[in-house]
């Protein structure tokens, strides 16, 4: 795993501090405890999150993370289908565990913009044990206010 991907898992990890986040469209936008700005939007009745988080410390950019309640094995690499309706696209993620907490940081930034800001909601697929998968979907719908807003 890259240096800047095992900095970026070491920094999703870490608690929210803004106790009311404001809302944007589909996307809640949040101030974590150390600065880092976030935009979440979550699969209708249930956990399942897409946050588009970026960093203050390091002026380390931005980053694609699903938390689909999912367990995996920190630093490995998992494939991802991603669709948004009009695309569907590959994307490889890597994970991120702390405690009982798992991120998959998406790899390809660039792709998952585009499919985002590309359609009101996103489907994402991650295989799973013995030939399953678990599909989750999102509203994303005022993606890029959201990215904007939460930008450094």
């Amino acid at each position: 795993m890259s240096n800047s991907l095992v900095f970026l898992t070491t920094l999703i990890v870490n608690g929210l501090g803004q106790a009311t986040p404001s809302q944007l469209d589909d996307w809640s936008l949040i101030t974590a405890k150390n600065g880092d700005r976030l935009a979440i939007t979550r699969q209708k009745d249930t956990n399942h999150n897409l946050v588009y988080r970026c960093f203050r410390e390091g002026q380390r950019g931005c980053a694609f993370i699903l938390q689909p309640e999912l367990r995996c094995r920190h630093g490995k690499s998992y494939p991802t289908l991603v669709s948004n309706g009009k695309r569907s696209q590959l994307i490889n993620a890597i994970c991120a565990q702390k405690d009982a907490t798992y991120n998959l940081v998406m790899k390809d930034y660039k792709t998952m913009q585009r499919l985002i800001l590309d359609s009101n909601h996103l489907g994402i697929a991650i295989p799973l044990a013995q030939g399953q998968f678990r599909t989750v979907t999102f509203p994303v719908k005022g993606a890029l206010n959201a990215f904007k807003s939460v930008a450094p």
